[in-house]
C-alpha cells in the first residue's frame, strides 16, 4: 500500500517496492517472527496495525526522535530479537511544501524496556489530532525496568525538511521482529543530521547506485535490511516527481568469494521534472544473520587439494599412463560447497602445462591427463602440480594447493 499526494488531491502516481522473501526449515534454523497480533489488526476498535506508531515530529529541529516499544512473545535473554522495518510514512501537518530531505533511522534495537519512560506508542485509536499526541508508557508488570519477558524497544529517528529549519510534520511506522536462538542482527552506529545542504555527484538528478561489500560475516545466511537511509537535493527544496532507495542484487557464500563476504548494491533516485538540482543519498543496513545454535559457525568454502591415492610422498603422485606419456593428477574438493571452474598447472622441470579444471562438488575429485614433454626424464623426471594455479577459486587454505613430486627414471 502506497500514497504519494499534494494538497490538491488530483495528480497522480505510481508505486513500485521491492521486497525479500525469507523461507526456513524449522528443523534446521531456530527463527520466529512476530508481525503482530491478527485480531488487534483486524478490529474495529483499534485504527493502527499492530506493532506500528503515528507521532508528531518532535525535535527543536526537523529531526525527530521516537521511543518505541513492543510486546513480543515471551523471550529468554540468549536469544536475540531484529527489528524489521515494514512501512513509513511522513506528512507535512499544515499543507504542502517543496522537499529538500528525507531521513529515517531504525536505530539499536533490545530487549529492554524503561519505567516511567513515554514511548511514543498510541493509544489505541488516532482519530483526532490529540490522539497522535497520546504517548504512553510501557505496561510493565514489575516496578523497575525490565529485560526480556516479552518486551523489546528502540528508537526511530525521521527527518522531513525543506529549506525552513523546523516544520511540523507527522511520521509514521509498521514494524515486524525476527527472534530465536540464530537470530544474530548486527546493527553498525549511524545518524541522520538536518542539512542546509549537500555534496552529491555530478550526474544530474537520475538513478544513482552505490555496490558495497561486507567481509568477515559470521554467520551461514546475511539478509541486509535497509533500515538507515537520508536522500535529498544538494542545493535547495524542490517539487519531487520520483522519489526511492531500495536493496538490489544481494549475494551472499558464492563460490568464488572469500567466506563471509557480503555483497549488495543500494540505487536512489530523487528528481523533479528537469535535471537540476542534483541529489544525494546515504544509507545504513542492519545484517540479518542467521545460523545453528551458538552464533558464528564454520564458513562454508572451497578447499582444493592436489590427490593420490598411494600417498602424500613426492612418488605417490607419479601416476604415468600411455607407456609414460600422460601424467593422471587428481584434483579434489575438500570445502562444504562447490568449486568453481579452476585451472591447474603441472610445471615439468621447468616447462609448465596448464589445463582447464571443471566446478568440483564439495567432497569430490575430478581426473586431469598432462602430456608428459619428451625431455622430462633426465634421469628422473620431477614436476610441480598446482591447483587452482591462475588463482580463481576463493579457499579456506590457499598453502596446501601445491606439491613437488617426482618419477624415477
Amino acid at each position: 500500500m502506497g500514497l504519494l499526494r499534494d494538497d490538491d488531491f488530483e495528480e497522480g502516481y505510481e508505486l513500485t517496492y521491492y521486497y525479500t522473501i525469507l523461507a526456513w526449515n524449522d528443523g534446521a534454523l531456530n527463527v520466529g517472527v512476530d508481525v503482530g497480533s491478527a485480531e488487534k489488526f483486524c478490529s474495529t476498535d483499534t485504527d493502527l496495525p499492530d506493532k506500528s506508531f503515528l507521532a508528531f515530529g518532535n525535535g527543536t529541529t526537523t529531526l525527530s526522535s521516537f521511543g518505541v516499544f513492543s510486546t513480543t512473545l515471551p523471550t529468554p535473554s540468549n536469544q536475540s530479537v531484529a527489528v524489521l522495518p515494514r512501512g513509513f510514512g511522513y506528512t507535512w501537518y499544515d499543507s504542502d511544501h517543496h522537499l529538500l530531505q528525507l531521513g529515517y533511522n531504525l536505530d539499536h534495537s533490545d530487549l529492554f524496556v524503561e519505567k516511567d519512560k513515554i514511548y511514543s506508542n498510541n493509544t489505541d485509536h488516532v482519530r483526532t489530532v490529540g490522539d497522535i499526541f497520546s504517548r504512553i508508557p510501557a505496561p510493565l508488570p514489575s516496578m523497575g525496568h525490565l529485560v526480556d519477558s516479552g518486551f523489546m524497544s528502540w528508537n526511530t529517528y525521521a527527518i522531513l525538511k525543506d529549506d525552513s529549519d523546523r516544520r511540523e510534520y507527522v511520521f509514521t511506522q509498521a514494524v515486524s521482529t525476527v527472534f530465536g536462538l540464530d537470530v544474530h542482527p548486527i546493527q553498525p552506529p549511524f545518524s541522520i543530521l538536518p542539512i542546509e545542504s549537500a555534496s552529491g555527484g555530478l550526474g544530474g538528478s537520475g538513478i544513482k547506485r552505490k555496490q558495497v561489500v561486507i567481509d568477515n560475516v559470521p554467520y551461514k545466511y546475511a539478509v541486509p535490511m535497509l533500515t538507515w537511509w537520508d536522500v535529498g537535493y544538494t542545493v535547495s527544496d524542490q517539487y519531487v516527481k520520483e522519489i526511492g532507495i531500495w536493496i538490489d542484487e544481494m549475494h551472499y557464500r558464492e563460490p568464488n568469494n572469500p567466506p563471509g563476504r557480503l555483497r549488495y548494491t543500494v540505487p536512489s533516485v530523487l528528481r523533479n521534472d528537469d535535471t537540476f538540482p542534483d541529489n544525494y543519498f546515504r544509507h545504513k543496513i542492519t545484517i540479518l544473520g542467521l545460523g545453528p545454535t551458538g552464533g558464528a559457525v564454520q564458513h562454508d568454502a572451497v578447499d582444493l587439494v592436489p590427490f593420490s591415492p598411494s600417498g602424500t610422498s613426492p612418488a605417490a603422485f607419479c601416476r604415468l599412463e600411455e607407456n609414460g606419456n600422460l601424467l593422471r593428477v587428481t584434483v579434489t574438493n575438500h570445502g562444504t560447497i562447490a568449486a568453481g571452474p579452476s585451472k591447474t598447472t603441472v610445471t615439468f622441470s621447468d616447462v609448465p602445462v596448464t589445463l582447464d579444471t571443471p566446478s568440483i562438488p564439495a567432497g569430490s575429485s575430478t581426473d586431469l591427463l598432462f602430456k608428459v614433454p619428451t625431455n622430462c626424464f633426465s634421469p628422473d623426471c620431477t614436476f610441480r602440480i598446482q591447483v587452482d594455479s591462475s588463482h580463481q577459486v576463493s579457499e579456506t587454505n590457499e598453502g596446501n594447493n601445491t606439491v613437488e613430486a617426482g618419477c624415477i627414471g
